[in-house]
C-alpha cells in the first residue's frame, strides 16, 4: 500500500491582514480555524488516487489543502506541461476544496525543503519566469485561493555569487558605524544578522512583487519554520506590506523508546 500522500495540519495559524478582493473572496475570517491537508502531486499517480484524496478531505469536513507546485514536474524541454496539476485543481473544484499553492522552484529531488535564495541572478530570472507561468496559468481555476511565496522562509543564505553581490550593495547603504548615535562605541558587530534580516524580507517582497505583476488580488501567505532559530531573520511588521496572512510549520515530535542500561558489573 502506498504511503499516505497527505498530512493533516492546521492551516493558516495567524491571519493578520486584509482579505482578498470581494469578487474573489471565498473564505472569510469567520471560517477560521480551518482544518485541511497537504497533498503531494507527483508523476505516476492515477486520477483515481488523486480524486480519492480530495474526496476524503471533503467527506472529513476539510475545506482547504496545500499543494507544492513542483517546477521539476512541470518544466519540460522547450516548454511547460501543467496537465498533472491541472487535474488536481479540477478535482479540487469538484469537491469544493480551496488550494493554497506553494511556489517550489526547480531543485534536486532530494531537496525536500526547497531553496530559500537563488545562487545567481540567472537563477533568480528563472524563478521569475516560473512565477509568471504559475500565476498566469492557474488563476483560471476557481479552486486556487492563495500562493505561499516560498516554503518555510528562514535560513539557507549561502556564500555564492548572488549573496556576495547583494551584500556589496547592502554594505554601501548600511556601512558599519564606529560609534552609536548616543556616542558609545560599537562593541558587537551585528552586520551579518542585519543583512540576513534584510535578505529574508527582500526575497519575500521580491516574490510578492512578481506575483502582483500578473494577479493583483490573489491571497499571499508564508509558513515560517524553526522560529526559535530564525526569529532574528523575521521582520513581521515589514512583511505586512505584501502579505495577506502569516502562518507557521509545526511538525509532530518523534518520540523514540529507550531502555535504561542495566548494571551488569
Amino acid at each position: 500500500m502506498k504511503a499516505c500522500k497527505f498530512l493533516l495540519l492546521l492551516l493558516l495559524a495567524a491571519w493578520l491582514l486584509p482579505e482578498r478582493a470581494e469578487a474573489q473572496q471565498t473564505i472569510s475570517a469567520d471560517d477560521y480555524p480551518l482544518l485541511g491537508a497537504q497533498v503531494f502531486i507527483e508523476p505516476g499517480q492515477t486520477e483515481e488516487e488523486t480524486e480519492g484524496w480530495f474526496r476524503t478531505m471533503h467527506d472529513s469536513g476539510m475545506s482547504v489543502c496545500r499543494i507544492r507546485m513542483f517546477e521539476s514536474y512541470m518544466r519540460k524541454p522547450g516548454g511547460w506541461d501543467f496537465s498533472l496539476f491541472d487535474r488536481a485543481f479540477r478535482l479540487a473544484e469538484k469537491y469544493d476544496i480551496k488550494i493554497i499553492g506553494t511556489f517550489f522552484p526547480l531543485t534536486d529531488k532530494t531537496d525536500i525543503g526547497g531553496w530559500k535564495f537563488p545562487e545567481s541572478r540567472a537563477q533568480l530570472n528563472t524563478f521569475a519566469e516560473y512565477i509568471k507561468q504559475m500565476t498566469t496559468h492557474f488563476k483560471q481555476f476557481k479552486s486556487l485561493y492563495a500562493w505561499v511565496l516560498i516554503n518555510e522562509p528562514g535560513g539557507g543564505l549561502k556564500d555564492n555569487e548572488f549573496s556576495r553581490q547583494m551584500r556589496r550593495e547592502w554594505n554601501r547603504q548600511h556601512p558599519q558605524a564606529e560609534y552609536l548615535e548616543n556616542g558609545y562605541p560599537v562593541l558587537v558587530d551585528l552586520q551579518d544578522k542585519r543583512f540576513m534580516n534584510y535578505m529574508t524580507t527582500w526575497m519575500l517582497g521580491w516574490i510578492a512583487s512578481e506575483v502582483r505583476k500578473y494577479d493583483k488580488n490573489i491571497h499571499l501567505h508564508v509558513n515560517n519554520h524553526a522560529i526559535f532559530s530564525n526569529i532574528t531573520e523575521y521582520n513581521f511588521p515589514e512583511w505586512r506590506r505584501f502579505l495577506n496572512s502569516l502562518g507557521g510549520s509545526a511538525h509532530a515530535s518523534c518520540i523514540l523508546p529507550f531502555s535504561r542500561a542495566k548494571n551488569t558489573a
